[in-house]
């Protein structure tokens, strides 16, 4: 199979999926179907040219199940703030991601989402799991014809020393700033593919951080691009949300291959502004000056050579 066929091939694939998960929210009139970091699983794993995380196609279900499942139970059961429920969210989030020993970020997303958007439907997790498991059986399908190349998974060690340092930095930064996005009510300065993006900032040998301003612009286009669509083609002109999407997530697509640059969060960063409505403060300019913050962070904080590395 020629090259720009295989290309081809997972750029499709995706843009159908992620379509599909807009057209049956739509359909069936609910959110929770929509699970944006299903945006960045296929840009990591169907469309990017190397497979973006180090972890293995098991552990990418059973760790987005666990995480889906303990953001829903965190949402409906626990009795407490959403502020106290974001930060045992991310605490639990990373404990599974340590448990895992893999570099799979997504799932810190898949366990964040459900408390930000207060869901209580369990139609969440089932969505969120469904499509993990339809994508790792797609990339099951190109493997086998040739269309992805096998890619080798190897266990991360998790070291006290200085990954345990890390996480309580991490935590302590997310600390400070969910709590100032919950009292200036600018929820999605702190989404959820944002702490994707900010986990893997801080790790130093991180390619993402050598080009930080080039970063944000590039994210600051992805939530443009997203709230744009939306606002022209189906606010305006009423056109069914997965039209936009559809149409927001190729443009994507198309900045990304032009770039060279895959970066896994910005795609969901894209598809997040179908899901959420910023009434207060625009969508883009939340996200800007969030990630732009995370980034200051994670530059400033986060210098020390010997961390054990999460892959991007």
């Amino acid at each position: 199979m020629k090259p720009a066929y295989k290309k081809s091939v997972g750029r499709i694939v995706s843009v159908v999926i992620i379509g599909v998960m807009v057209w049956i929210s739509e359909s069936v009139h609910s959110r929770e179907v929509i699970f944006p970091e299903i945006s960045a699983i296929c840009l990591g794993t169907l469309i990017a040219p190397r497979f973006a995380w180090n972890t293995s196609k098991v552990r990418m279900i059973v760790s987005i199940t666990l995480c889906a499942v303990c953001g829903y139970a965190i949402s409906v059961y626990l009795p407490l703030h959403i502020y106290g429920k974001l930060l045992i969210a991310f605490i639990t989030g990373n404990i599974v991601l340590i448990l895992s020993k893999t570099g799979f970020v997504p799932m810190l997303s898949a366990i964040i989402l459900p408390v930000v958007l207060k869901t209580d439907s369990i139609t969440y997790p089932l969505s969120a799991v469904a499509l993990t498991t339809v994508i790792v059986a797609v990339l099951l399908l190109l493997e086998k014809f040739g269309v992805k190349e096998h890619f080798s998974f190897t266990p991360n060690q998790f070291h006290y020393s200085t990954d345990g340092i890390a996480l309580l930095k991490r935590f302590l930064i997310y600390a400070v700033l969910s709590c100032l996005s919950v009292v200036s009510n600018c929820m999605i300065a702190l989404a959820p593919p944002l702490v994707v993006a900010f986990t893997e900032l801080c790790h130093p040998e991180s390619k993402i951080r050598k080009y930080p301003v080039n970063i944000c612009f590039l994210m600051t286009i992805s939530a443009f691009v997203g709230e744009i669509t939306r606002r022209i083609f189906c606010t305006f002109y009423g056109l069914p949300l997965f039209f936009g999407v559809v149409l927001a997530v190729s443009i994507m697509i198309v900045i990304f291959d032009t770039l060279k640059v895959y970066i896994p969060p910005m795609l969901a960063i894209t598809t997040l502004a179908y899901l959420v409505k910023a009434d207060t403060v625009p969508y883009t300019v939340q996200i800007t000056t969030g990630f732009s913050v995370l980034t200051v962070c994670a530059l400033l904080f986060f210098r020390q050579k010997k961390a054990e590395k999460i892959r991007t």
